[in-house]
């Protein structure tokens, strides 16, 4: 694993300066970035489960605001080589193994919309923002800012997510998100970034395999029960698994848990590279209609028959209410 490239220092504010309204204003600048900032650099992403880290990759990542992005990796081994990206007419995944492209609608559309969404979540304070200090990534000083949908408080809520921006253009140098217990599922942070860099015109465009690709927009993929029968007596209801899943996503584990006294069941997805969380637990009222709400980028909550359901992922809107229909 990658020696980590960041290093505390002492929260620092300007004189008389609110630090809920920096983080507030420091977020907003983070969204506004995401549609114009250019930058190319080397990232780690780190993911985890309950006893700590379980499995890291190293990438080059090239990102310019929503016009195109790519992400080429070089570990670990089963992931050396292949490549994601997204240049404005398809998202597409170059698996090396295979020579095989699949291809999906571009993702840059629903972005802009979430950024918006987003942004009005910011001017209404539907979201909490709290300033956590200042620390070094990839060289460069970047401010913490810890995002909730919740007031802050002792504990981390399930979800809440931790960046490190930069205060000079809103680059995202870092991101952590955290699982249900408190404790991190992710991070990723960059090593080295470039900003500003010249980006070939085919930068964002996949590989030449030949004319070999796959389209996987609306191909449901078949899951395997993953759920041991000795696990449903205990929680008291059938967990629902779902028959799709986002292309590169995979069953990693699951395991009980209390939620506010009852029996609950989390399920974690990885692609090696970020983890997609299914939570579920026994609905107060069984009688509750299928239903279900985006509570903000990368969460979405509802109920489907009978079993309340919170689903967590660096996906979009669509991806996550794919998921959450083929619950079954």
């Amino acid at each position: 694993m990658a020696d980590r490239a960041y290093s505390v220092v002492s929260p620092r504010l300007a004189a008389n300066e609110d630090p809920d309204a920096q983080a507030y204003q420091l977020v907003a600048t983070m969204l506004s970035a995401q549609r114009e900032l250019s930058y190319s650099g080397e990232q780690v992403t780190v993911i985890y489960n309950d006893t700590g880290p379980i499995n890291s990759s190293e990438q080059t990542v090239i990102h310019d605001g929503l016009r195109g992005s790519r992400i080429e990796y070089h570990s670990p081994a089963r992931l050396a080589g292949e490549s994601r990206g997204d240049n404005g007419k398809f998202l597409w995944h170059y698996i090396a193994q295979k020579r095989e492209v699949q291809q999906l609608p571009s993702a840059l559309d629903r972005l802009r919309t979430e950024i918006r969404k987003a942004e009005v979540s910011l001017k209404r304070r539907a979201i909490a923002c709290r300033f956590m200090g200042e620390e070094t990534v990839a060289g460069r000083r970047a401010a913490v800012v810890q995002v909730s949908s919740t007031a802050p408080g002792s504990g981390v809520a399930p979800g809440t997510r931790r960046f490190w921006i930069d205060p000079v253009n809103g680059a995202q140098l870092r991101i952590m998100i955290f699982g249900p217990t408190g404790n991190p599922a992710s991070d990723s942070y960059f090593t080295q970034i470039t900003y500003n860099p010249v980006i070939a015109a085919d930068a964002f465009d996949p590989p030449a395999v030949g004319g070999r690709s796959q389209s996987t927009a609306e191909v449901p993929i078949k899951s395997l029960r993953h759920v041991p029968e000795g696990v449903i007596p205990v929680l008291g209801f059938d967990v629902l698994e779902p028959a799709y899943l986002p292309p590169g996503y995979r069953f990693e584990n699951g395991q009980i848990f209390q939620y506010k006294g009852s029996q609950a069941f989390g399920m974690r997805y990885v692609n090696g590279i970020t983890v997609m969380s299914l939570y579920q637990v026994r609905a107060p009222n069984e009688r509750k209609r299928d239903q279900f709400r985006i509570n903000r980028p990368g969460m979405l909550t509802g109920f489907r028959g009978g079993i309340q359901v919170v689903l967590l992922g660096n996906l979009d809107t669509v991806e996550l209410t794919r998921v959450f229909q083929s619950l079954r």
